[in-house]
């Protein structure tokens, strides 16, 4: 069963630029999904993930596979109570839901 939460989680790339912040609505083992607010930085990425949401309105499901990864490869981070951890799977839309996954498995396989 899902948890909600008021937690909101900033979200950086692995070079340091602030993308924004996803204000947590649910959380299930390995996805959170919730509210996105641009940070000061997100203008630098946004082109990736309009891309992708171009790709799944328009049914483009040949490309989103290749989108998803240019959005991987900017090493996403969820700072989780002060600590990095590596996320995935990253999708954050025009009308500003999101969602991700953890990267890795901390917890004895648990995610944060």
């Amino acid at each position: 069963m899902p948890t909600t939460t008021a937690l909101e989680i900033p979200i950086s790339t692995r070079s340091g630029l602030e993308i924004g912040t996803i204000a947590v609505e649910e959380r299930t083992p390995g996805l959170v999904v919730g509210s996105f607010s641009a940070g000061p930085e997100y203008a630098a990425v946004e082109r990736h993930f309009r891309y992708f949401e171009e790709l799944v309105e328009a049914q483009t499901l040949s490309l989103t596979d290749q989108a998803a990864e240019a959005i991987d490869a900017l090493g996403l981070m969820a700072d989780v109570e002060g600590i990095a951890v590596p996320i995935r799977d990253v999708q954050i839309y025009s009308e500003g839901g999101a969602s991700f996954r953890y990267a890795v498995s901390s917890n004895n396989g648990k995610h944060p």
